[in-house]
């Protein structure tokens, strides 16, 4: 009776290991770091957008939005800002809209570096002004 319980064991072993064994790797994603690029500026970031149309990032550094090229050069900045989260670009509307939690407001950005287009929102009384 021993013998044919080390039998089983061992049966059930060899099973277990060509099972695991036929399973295949998992396979990579496919992603992989084509660069790092040291951003300077004051402080950290919130959150930042990746605009696949003009292939730019933008990082909210608090008091403004950072625009960065696909090579890590910054092109453009968003300035005066009051605590900004992060920003989203609408491309169909050539606008963009930054989240402004320290003036409680909406920053609605038409797509230029003119930082005299921009307008604000606010949120007062639980209606849009």
């Amino acid at each position: 009776m021993r013998r044919s319980s080390w039998a089983v064991l061992f049966l059930v072993c060899a099973a277990a290991l060509v099972t695991f064994a036929a399973v295949p790797a998992p396979q990579g994603t496919g992603y992989h770091l084509l660069k790092k690029v040291t951003l300077g500026g004051q402080g950290g970031w919130d959150y930042l957008t990746a605009d696949p149309v003009s292939h730019r990032v933008f990082l909210s550094r608090g008091t403004h939005i950072m625009v960065v090229d696909a090579d890590g050069k910054v092109v453009g900045d968003i300035p005066n800002l009051k605590g900004t989260h992060g920003a989203e670009i609408v491309n169909e509307f050539g606008r963009g809209f930054s989240s402004n939690g320290g003036s409680n407001s909406v920053g609605n950005h038409l797509r230029s570096k003119d930082a005299r287009h921009n307008q604000r929102s606010k949120f007062a009384g639980g209606e849009w002004t």
